[in-house]
């Protein structure tokens, strides 16, 4: 069986440091191929080389979806 799989990093700090997605990125290399990697934080939204999207914490809703009532 092959699963995708979705990489979330969260951190609570609004200033971006790139330390924040070695794990992810480790993850990545070593466990596990990631579909998406994504990095939640109180910051601005960026996108990387590397294949990683950071998103404001506001907008987690593109990963997990708005969900149903």
């Amino acid at each position: 069986m092959n699963r995708e799989l979705t990489g979330v990093e969260i951190k609570s700090a609004s200033t971006y440091n790139r330390a924040f997605k070695k794990e992810l990125l480790h993850f990545d290399e070593k466990v596990h191929p990631l579909a998406q990697k994504f990095l939640i934080y109180n910051g601005e939204e960026m996108n990387f080389s590397d294949g990683v999207k950071a998103l404001g914490f506001q907008k987690m809703e593109e990963i997990f979806g708005a969900g149903e009532e």
